[in-house]
Parts: C-alpha cells; sequence; structure tokens
C-alpha cells in the first residue's frame, strides 16, 4: 500500500444503529458538537452523553436511574465522533452494499501498510461507513460491523437531555 486516501468526513447530524457481529449494538444520535451513544450487552444498555467541544459528558445507567457527571478539557475527542483514525486508508473500489454504492477502502496501520487490518465501505450518498470488517493477524475477518436504520439530519432535542427523574451518581 503506498498511497493514503482519507475516509470521508462523516455529516455533523446523523442517528445510526451499529450492529456488530458479537451481538453488541450501539445507537448513535450525532448533532453537530454533542453526541449520544446508547450502548447495547444484552438486556444492558448504559447511555454517553457528549459535547465534543468541551470534552464533558455524563454517563447514564437506566439500571439504577443514575448518571456520572464527565470533564476532560481539552481531550481529544475526534475519534469518537469518527474524525481521527489511526489507521491509513487507501480507496480501492466501489460496490453495491444492499443496493447502495459504497467506496471501499483498505485501512492498515502506518508500519504494516501491506497488510490491511480493516476494510470499510462508505455509503457515497451518506458518507457514513455501510459495512466494516475488522480482521486478525492472519488475515481472517474477526469482527464485521454495520450500520443500519441511518437517518442524515438533526436528531430531536430532547435526546440530549438528562431525564429528569435521574439522580447524579455518588462518586
Amino acid at each position: 500500500m503506498t498511497k493514503s486516501d482519507s475516509l470521508p468526513p462523516r455529516p455533523e447530524s446523523y442517528i445510526a444503529d451499529i450492529v456488530r457481529s458479537d451481538g453488541r449494538w450501539s445507537r448513535v444520535y450525532r448533532d453537530r458538537g454533542q453526541m449520544r451513544v446508547e450502548l447495547y450487552n444484552g438486556e444492558t444498555c448504559t447511555q454517553i452523553f457528549i459535547w465534543l467541544d468541551t470534552g464533558s459528558g455524563y454517563t447514564l445507567t437506566p439500571a439504577s436511574r443514575t448518571y456520572t457527571s464527565h470533564f476532560q478539557p481539552g481531550a481529544n475527542l475526534a475519534s469518537l465522533a469518527g474524525q481521527a483514525s489511526p489507521l491509513s486508508w487507501r480507496l480501492t473500489g466501489q460496490e453495491a452494499i444492499e443496493g447502495t454504492l459504497c467506496s471501499r477502502y483498505e485501512g492498515s496501520l502506518p508500519a504494516e501498510l501491506d497488510q490491511p487490518i480493516n476494510v470499510t465501505y462508505v455509503d457515497n450518498s451518506t458518507h457514513l461507513t455501510r459495512r466494516s470488517y475488522s480482521m486478525n493477524r492472519i488475515g481472517e475477518i474477526a469482527l464485521t460491523v454495520e450500520w443500519r436504520n441511518v437517518v442524515v439530519g438533526p436528531s430531536p432535542p430532547d435526546v440530549f437531555a438528562i431525564p429528569t427523574d435521574y439522580q447524579q451518581a455518588r462518586q
């Protein structure tokens, strides 16, 4: 791999379900500088609210109706927003994924440019990932991630509000 491309920037506002082949999934709400991520592992759900511009956020635990406050001024939260990656990317073609034309990118670690460890298909119309495969050291697919139920556009404002019946957890 000699040429380095970039994945296209994601839109500032979208909603998507991100489904992993290991059974975990998440719902992501992104609206400009704020994100809400609902992480599901079986019946357990953890919600994370993040304000990307200030590095602040909350973790909500629905089972106990509590939240924890986080503040990390100057934190680099670009990876959470999908704007940063440790991989070097190469555009390798175009393919239709479930009828949607996508650009195919191969991602490699900078020290191992000839060994892709990720293949990502980016929807040409939304610029959001449609499907991604992570490979192990011998090139076998170890994890598949699919983005489903994608809606590009703003989220309802109440999505980023802590429910009034939640209490701040003691730290």
